[in-house]
């Protein structure tokens, strides 16, 4: 498995340079700006915007509901669940395969067609 994560995270600093330099190409950017975009791309890519089957499982609409499975709040996403919650994303995921809490609130993913605002 290591094996794996250490492909990935070569796989990602090739993707994350290549976009740096193909955007230097077109536009004159300062050296801070440079890492700043850097540090933005390699953001992206972690929450799988490099791959589409990596990026569906961060686009999963996450309800928070009450004990009777009435819907509290509605997050976009895993990340935006997590983001607000104050945990990490696999956090979310691991409450609500495991069935437990996290952070006192029931998660549970559901069709993005309900509770829309």
């Amino acid at each position: 498995m290591d094996h794996l994560h250490n492909i990935d995270s070569v796989h990602q600093l090739q993707a994350v340079q290549r976009a740096i330099i193909s955007i230097q190409g077109n536009i004159e950017f300062s050296q801070e700006q440079i890492d700043s975009l850097e540090k933005y791309f390699h953001y992206l890519y972690s929450i799988g915007y490099h791959q589409g089957t990596r990026q569906n499982s961060h686009r999963k609409v996450v309800f928070e509901v009450d004990e009777n499975g009435r819907i509290l709040h509605r997050y976009n996403s895993t990340v935006e669940a997590a983001f607000y919650l104050g945990v990490t994303k696999s956090s979310i995921g691991r409450a609500i395969k495991d069935k437990f809490k996290c952070k006192g609130k029931i998660l549970i993913y559901g069709n993005s067609n309900l509770a829309k605002d």
